[in-house]
């Protein structure tokens, strides 16, 4: 259900369409986050390693991946101190808070020593020069952190070279998402609230719903703004929906007077995956057309969000230039920025 979500989330798809790294950067650390989670459901070692090598390729291709080395220390350390309980007296106590510390220590050296490997061994320049490579690299991050976009930003209604602040992430979540994943998403929280201690799907549900609070909140502390730099969240949503769509088929399933029809989980399922592709496929292939119908859909998110951002109908304008007389005469632009 996760891969069918993603395989068809019309913002994914947008930015994977481009020659850019965002579409890459939320793959590897969402393949990051699923193998860490993986982990610390199953303790493969496997698992372990393999997180630490793709949020390694994560931090090679854009900085905002450095999201994941707080992350990952908030989940394991989340589940270590939920997985293991406490012991009885002064002297279990201590050993068992000693017990927590180093499988919290261990899970993390071993994580963040694939990640330095990683990261070391595929970037020439950490060879011959690492602490001016690293150097340079805070210099960017600071840099963007701190200043605004040289290009105007559209939100609300207004056009700003100021910080649009937190709620413009918030509308691109709402907007860009879809009718099923939005409702799926709170669905999964309302299943997964209840059952958090009991450990499974539902503890990696919250996981991955920190990393979407936590993400947009990094995000968000930048002055420099862009629908696609919140990319990384919407696999993560993706996911989760998922679950809540699984919980919301099994859960009416288990309906007294609808238990005899076995297949209608399945059925609810399929419906909701139809459902999906009915909303975004129609949009093919300038998929960054569609915004939530649940909200509006476009014709109440191009007073809220900037749009055609990839310049998504630029073809159809340069066929109609040149239908027009005399068009092998005539001279046209476009601005740079919806030119790439």
């Amino acid at each position: 259900i996760g891969s069918f979500l993603l395989a068809l989330d019309p913002f994914h798809i947008t930015y994977s369409q481009v020659l850019h790294v965002d579409a890459l950067l939320a793959t590897a650390m969402f393949v990051s986050v699923l193998f860490l989670l993986s982990y610390l459901h199953r303790a493969r070692r496997l698992d372990l390693i393999l997180s630490g090598v793709f949020a390694g390729l994560a931090l090679l291709t854009k900085s905002p991946s450095l999201f994941l080395l707080p992350y990952a220390a908030l989940a394991v350390g989340l589940d270590r101190l939920v997985v293991l309980g406490p012991g009885s007296g002064a002297g279990a106590r201590w050993r068992e808070g000693a017990r927590r510390l180093w499988a919290f220590s261990r899970v993390l050296f071993v994580w963040g020593g694939v990640v330095v490997i990683v990261f070391v061994l595929l970037w020439p320049a950490m060879w011959g020069q690492p602490l001016d490579a690293l150097g340079r690299m805070r210099e960017r991050v600071t840099f963007h952190v701190e200043t605004a976009h040289f290009n105007p930003v559209f939100f609300n209604g207004q056009i700003t070279f100021e910080d649009p602040g937190l709620p413009f992430y918030l509308a691109t979540i709402g907007w860009k998402t879809t009718l099923v994943t939005l409702l799926m998403t709170c669905a999964a929280l309302v299943f997964a609230l209840p059952r958090f201690r009991r450990g499974g799907h539902s503890r990696m549900v919250w996981l991955l719903a920190v990393y979407v609070v936590c993400f947009t909140l990094q995000m968000g502390l930048s002055a420099r703004k862009e629908p696609r730099y919140l990319l990384p969240v919407f696999p993560i949503l993706d996911a989760i929906a998922a679950f809540g769509l699984a919980q919301c088929a099994e859960a009416i399933g288990r309906v007294r007077p609808w238990r005899k029809w076995r297949w209608l989980p399945t059925a609810i399922v399929v419906l909701a995956l139809a459902l999906q592709a009915g909303a975004v496929l129609p949009h093919h292939h300038y998929y960054g057309t569609h915004h939530n119908t649940l909200l509006g859909g476009t014709r109440v998110a191009q007073r809220i969000l900037p749009l055609q951002d990839q310049g998504e109908g630029l073809d159809l304008a340069a066929q109609y230039l040149n239908g027009l007389p005399r068009a092998q005469h005539a001279r046209a632009m476009v601005h740079p920025l919806g030119a790439e």
